[in-house]
């Protein structure tokens, strides 16, 4: 698959926010918020087996929460790994990918590390990793290697208020395509019979 996108098609999917292309290749300046705006949304869902009116971080189950708590979505909705995977009831919510942080960024897990107290994790990693690296794992691994035996939830509980502290909503995990959303409660979820449509046909 190209990672192109053909004028024809960019022309179709601004069409469907509802700006025209004009003049054959130029758009409206007072339209580019409104692009901006739209690009930066990722639209995830989440699987499950209950039908919820809310959700509530304090009941996540804590197992199998390799990034930490919080409300897993993924931007698949069918096949491996995806959110049908989980459940036939679907949810999902767009999320502003400027409030999440991807676990790849190593200049952020690098001011995890100093706020958690591995001060020379800088030192002992390659800034050069592949962009699929997960810092998120790499700072838990590490921790438990240099500061001994600690719960690896309460870690992974302690990594995810670092980077909530940093202002972030959530964990990106680009290679998987996933979403964590460290408090769900705060965005606008609800269950989508279009999506769960989609699944079915």
């Amino acid at each position: 698959m190209s990672s192109f996108l053909k004028k024809v098609e960019l022309k179709y999917q601004l069409k469907k926010m509802g700006i025209n292309v004009v003049k054959g290749n130029y758009v409206r300046k007072k339209d580019l918020s409104r692009i901006l705006i739209k690009a930066s949304l990722l639209k995830v869902y989440h699987g499950s087996q209950h039908i919820y009116d809310k959700f509530d971080i304090s009941k996540v189950r804590e197992n199998g929460q390799q990034w930490g708590k919080g409300m897993y979505f993924s931007e698949k909705l069918k096949g491996a790994d995806s959110a049908d995977s989980y459940g036939e009831y679907i949810y999902s919510t767009e999320i502003d990918l400027q409030t999440l942080c991807d676990v790849s960024s190593f200049p952020d897990a690098v001011k995890v590390a100093k706020a958690i107290g591995l001060t020379d994790f800088e030192e002992n990693y390659d800034k050069e990793k592949k962009e699929s690296y997960d810092w998120y794992g790499a700072l838990t691994s590490y921790y438990l290697k240099e500061k001994g035996y600690i719960d690896v939830l309460k870690l992974k509980d302690i990594i995810s208020r670092e980077y909530q502290k940093m202002g972030y909503t959530g964990l990106y995990i680009s290679f998987r395509n996933w979403v964590v959303l460290f408090n769900p409660e705060k965005h606008e979820i609800k269950r989508d019979l279009d999506a769960e449509k989609k699944i079915a046909e």
